[in-house]
């Protein structure tokens, strides 16, 4: 998955895998980091707002979570 962040690092899907991965294991505030870029990268994508939310609730932040959620169903 690094390697793909390297080869083509402006790919939104390139960050998501890792904030997946990244979550699964337990590693929130990496997790947030990868799906913030993939984010930045794609701010439309429902899929990258939705992780993040995931991510972003399992760390204890509810409150952001909510609010991706919403902003996710409205996109």
């Amino acid at each position: 998955m690094r390697r793909a962040i390297e080869i083509s690092p402006s790919v939104s899907l390139a960050h998501v895998y890792p904030g997946v991965l990244f979550c699964r294991e337990g590693r929130f505030d990496e997790s947030i980091q990868e799906y913030a870029k993939a984010r930045e990268l794609d701010p439309l994508s429902v899929i990258n707002a939705r992780g993040m939310a995931m991510a972003d609730l399992f760390n204890g932040d509810a409150n952001h979570a909510l609010d991706l959620l919403r902003q996710a169903n409205e996109l």
